[in-house]
């Protein structure tokens, strides 16, 4: 069975190149102690070298993450909205049980 697809955040990544650029840090180093391929770390490094991988997201990013943020909210207000129902559930049939109605 195949692993599920592991995807990094935006900020993970520039950490990893910080690691490998600025603290020269040797690149096989860092990915084995950060417990990513090492070909994954190798491409980051080929995508900042020729411009793709920035430091700051572009506009793009920034939407899909508050897209993400939004779909983190609704999941939030789902899960308590089925709780309560739930809830109400367990309430009506322990009316029921009872006699009171």
């Amino acid at each position: 069975m195949a692993m599920p697809r592991r995807q990094f955040t935006h900020e993970f990544k520039l950490n990893a190149l910080h690691l490998v650029l600025h603290e020269k840090r040797p690149a096989c180093q860092v990915a084995d102690e950060l417990d990513i391929p090492r070909k994954t770390l190798y491409s980051w490094l080929h995508l900042h070298r020729q411009g793709k991988l920035l430091e700051t997201p572009t506009e793009s990013q920034k939407e899909v993450s508050a897209d993400k943020a939004e779909i983190a909210r609704l999941k939030v207000a789902l899960a308590q909205a089925q709780q309560e129902v739930l809830l109400l559930k367990k309430f009506a049939a322990y009316l029921t049980t009872t006699g009171l109605k």
